[in-house]
């Protein structure tokens, strides 16, 4: 671990191993010149010092060339280890002047990178004592060598010397200035990234896919919404839209996200699917923002794009259900409506004329059978509206067995009325359902009266029992039963079967598909068993408390 108590390096910053590996590196380079000029110097080819034997060359330089070789693989960089390499460098330095080279100006530059280095683990102190060094070095080698030398060769030395040190302080003040400039910069990234988390976490705890793009499509940022959006655990960044988002209008055609994008009369669609690999497909709801920019020649000009999209195929679905479901029962209450109306106008004429008091009751029966069906209808509205509100969603302890005999009281005189038996199936104590009672009921005395209205012999049996942690409702009939086509289709709104013995008696066509609504509300599945002719059997399950 690198431990720097100064300077301008530490452990932290991504730049160090790079530089210490630099270090590295020229302490092993800085020996080619260093042998070079040894060897030169032994044959006379470069001036040397007035201390020169060729006992100190050798001493001075292999001790030179193992403290390289130390510091080259050695990788302990804690504090006593750096000052190490910088002392061991400055000594074999100040030899190498001094007893080698004398005044030689070619090596007395290689000083110049222990300046830098000192200053860079070490600051201004340590700069100073690199400087130190070198004036000591260039003091004892203009001293030995004033006498042989002369004073201009000993100037010029000294000279070289001072601008060394001159050249080491401005490659330190534009280091120090590039230095800052690093980090400015640095600390502008880390703003800039500061900002893009919190953007990031921002739009991810949004609901809805937002996503934001180049002007060609490409994906920049996106949330976790438009993961969940397009299924998917892949990265976006850097992929186009185009190939991400597979899409199709209302007519089945693809389209491209970015060239709806670049339609100027265009910020919203949800006209747009997207299809999924399996074939699946959902309706979308997309925004589109352009993501403007400045432009000294044309002003301003558009960059990229930022889409929001959701996924509105229930909304859509839910739309265009109720509008049919309006259209649906406007045509179905217009046909009582009308028989009614019909009816009771005509009793109102045959009274004018004095008719028979039959051909009044059978006007005035046929007119109250068509409001009672009415007012059968608009319960089952009502039912369905309260179910789609959740105005019953409020779940509550239930006695089953209390609710079993309250059925069965209310029901039997129907029953007898239609000399039928109602049989009420209890073998045990049930205990409780958790439940909403309000719709446990309503679907119970619809499964009874249906089964009272399409019996016309026989005996309905309200049967309940445990199944393990559960507990299963069914009412069995011995009606007329329902055939097989129409069993895959009683469930929808308003659907009646066109069985001549259903179509004797009055019936909405709502009844089993507000079941079927109040069902999905108590999360379980209405199971049907029936045969024509045999009767039928309605059951469901729910949980015991």
């Amino acid at each position: 671990m690198l431990i720097v108590m100064s300077g301008n390096i530490n452990d932290t910053d991504r730049f160090t191993g790079r530089f210490l590996n630099i270090v590295r590196y020229t302490g092993i380079i800085i020996l080619v010149p260093i042998v070079m000029y040894g060897i030169a110097a032994l044959n006379g080819a470069v001036p040397a010092s007035i201390l020169f034997t060729p006992l100190l060359l050798v001493t001075i330089s292999f001790g030179f060339v193992l403290f390289s070789l130390w510091q080259y693989f050695t990788t302990d960089y804690t504090k006593t280890a750096i000052i190490a390499r910088l002392v061991g460098f400055h000594l074999f330095a100040i030899l190498y002047l001094v007893f080698i080279a004398g005044l030689s100006a070619t090596l007395v530059v290689c000083w110049f990178f222990l300046l830098v280095i000192a200053e860079i683990f070490y600051g201004i102190r340590g700069f100073t004592l690199s400087a130190l060094g070198l004036v000591i070095a260039a003091g004892t080698t203009a001293v030995v060598s004033m006498p042989h030398a002369g004073a201009p060769a000993v100037t010029a030395y000294l000279a070289t010397c001072l601008i060394i040190i001159a050249c080491g302080l401005f490659s330190v003040g534009m280091r120090k200035i590039t230095f800052s400039e690093h980090q400015l910069l640095e600390r502008a990234q880390n703003e800039r990234e500061h900002e893009r988390e919190q953007l990031l976490t921002l739009i991810n705890s949004v609901g809805l896919a937002i996503m934001s793009t180049s002007k060609a499509g490409t994906i920049r940022v996106y949330n976790a919404a438009l993961l969940n959006l397009l299924d998917t655990n892949v990265s976006l960044v850097g992929k186009n839209v185009n190939h991400v988002f597979n899409l199709c209008d209302k007519k089945g055609e693809p389209v491209e996200l970015i060239d709806i994008a670049k339609d100027d009369r265009i910020d919203e669609r949800q006209d747009i699917s997207l299809r999924y690999d399996d074939g699946e497909q959902i309706r979308l709801s997309i925004l589109i923002s352009p993501l403007h920019g400045r432009s000294s020649k044309a002003g301003e000009k558009i960059e990229g794009y930022i889409f929001i999209m959701e996924d509105i195929t229930r909304a859509k679905s839910l739309e265009e259900e109720r509008d049919e479901f309006i259209s649906v029962v406007s045509h179905e209450l217009r046909t009582p409506l009308t028989i009614a109306e019909g009816n009771i106008s005509n009793a109102r004429l045959l009274l004018e004329r004095g008719a028979d008091d039959t051909l009044l009751q059978d006007t005035f029966k046929t007119a109250h059978e068509q409001i009672v069906f009415l007012a059968g209808m608009v319960n089952d509205l009502g039912t369905l509206s309260r179910a789609e509100r959740g105005a019953g969603d409020a779940h509550e302890d239930v006695d089953i067995d209390n609710l079993a005999r309250e059925l069965y009281m209310t029901y039997n005189p129907s029953a007898e009325n239609k000399q039928l038996r109602f049989n009420l199936d209890i073998t045990e104590h049930l205990g409780i359902v958790n439940t909403s009672q309000l719709y446990l009921e309503e679907i119970l005395q619809n499964f009874i009266t249906n089964a009272i209205k399409y019996t016309k012999e026989g005996s309905v049996t309200l049967r309940i029992k445990k199944i393990g942690n559960q507990v299963e409702f069914s009412v069995r009939d011995t009606g007329i039963g329902i055939s097989k086509s129409d069993q895959k289709r009683i469930f929808e709104k308003f659907f009646r079967s066109e069985d001549y013995r259903t179509r004797e008696t009055n019936g909405t066509g709502l009844g089993l598909y507000v079941v079927k609504k109040l069902a999905d509300k108590l999360d379980t599945k209405v199971e049907v068993v029936s045969r024509l002719n045999h009767g039928s059997t309605f059951s469901f399950k729910l949980s015991l408390k």
